[in-house]
């Protein structure tokens, strides 16, 4: 595999590494295994890896199902892999979407792990196919708390639906039903009521969606971000397209946008570092509405320049899409350097 970024901000010391096939990632040795099972192919990318042993595993299996069985296969696949990889198994039911209960659920078994361990846990986390919202507050609430020293994302490409006339306004619609601004957990930024408000939005396919969130906060300025280079030739236009009413009606120009690799959230996590430092007249709000990397990329600069507002794009019920996996993928190393002693969780 191949080191692409690295940086290191208050804190916190974050590396990607790309990799032509999984095998080639060179994992390290972990505490605890998230998955998430998932119809999309990539949620069983993982079982192909390097990986031997891993003490504890959890394994997301949503309620949400296909018609046409492949939750079901998968789900029943990555049960056996956690079997023959782990002593302990931890399963999680509930909707994808009913984010608070399923969060729960999540930390209660991460307390009940760490409670085994007299230190800070090693965990690697599969975000390929899990909502960005478990992934982004495992992030914010482990590091707070000391409960992880170390969270490594792993994240599979994939290739998406070719664009037709039988699509919707939405290039390719992974949710239905209007979004919800959801805060992330100890990612509320400060808020002075007299202040403009800023969004700096993660911008995906679906366009419309990120549209309505905007609008109902009415913010001052918009800086979006683009998935430059993409992770195919025609990945931007296909963004920059689906988005064209929000460039319109929020004036954004060349100056509002902020060009990142769709894979790297270390990269993104630098520019925004560089681009924001704080001032009153402006409340910051970061919006994740884009790829998965982007998302936590800018969960860590929310974390680390501490007043930004970190949101998520909160659908109705998440679709089924026919993705196809590539060979290629990421690793996300994310290390807390001063890891705080848990007292009251």
């Amino acid at each position: 595999m191949e080191l692409i970024s690295s940086a290191s901000k208050n804190g916190l010391l974050a590396s990607s590494f790309s990799a032509k096939n999984v095998s080639d990632i060179i994992f390290n040795d972990y505490d605890v295994l998230i998955l998430t099972s998932s119809w999309d192919g990539r949620s069983t990318t993982l079982t192909k890896s390097k990986i031997d042993r891993v003490s504890n595993v959890i394994l997301m299996l949503f309620d949400d199902k296909d018609d046409n069985g492949i939750r079901d296969k998968n789900d029943e696949f990555l049960i056996k892999y956690a079997e023959s990889i782990s002593d302990k198994q931890y399963v999680i039911n509930g909707l994808s979407t009913d984010v608070d209960c399923i969060w729960k659920k999540l930390f209660n078994y991460l307390i009940l792990i760490s409670n085994q361990y007299s230190r800070a846990l090693k965990i690697l986390y599969d975000f390929s196919c899990s909502p960005p919202y478990y992934s982004l507050t495992l992030l914010s609430t482990c590091f707070k708390y000391g409960i992880a020293s170390v969270i490594d994302y792993f994240y599979n490409e994939c290739t998406y639906p070719e664009k037709s006339d039988s699509l919707s306004l939405e290039e390719v619609a992974f949710t239905a039903g209007r979004w919800e601004a959801k805060n992330i957990e100890h990612m509320t930024g400060k808020v002075n009521p007299g202040s403009k408000n800023r969004f700096t939005v993660s911008i995906g396919f679906e366009g419309s969606k990120t549209l309505m969130i905007l609008n109902e906060f009415e913010p001052d300025k918009v800086n979006v971000i683009i998935p430059c280079p993409g992770y195919s030739d025609q990945y931007v236009d296909r963004v920059r397209s689906a988005n064209f009413e929000l460039f319109k009606s929020f004036g954004v120009r060349d100056a509002n946008e902020i060009l990142s690799n769709a894979g790297d959230p270390v990269e993104l996590w630098c520019k925004l570092s560089e681009k924001f430092k704080y001032e009153e007249e402006w409340n910051e709000y970061f919006l994740c509405a884009g790829s998965k990397p982007h998302s936590l990329g800018l969960a860590l600069a929310s974390l680390t320049l501490d007043f930004p507002s970190l949101i998520y794009s909160l659908p109705q019920k998440h679709n089924f899409i026919n993705v196809q996996p590539t060979s290629n993928c990421w690793l996300y190393t994310v290390n807390n350097i001063i890891v705080p002693t848990i007292t009251n969780v």
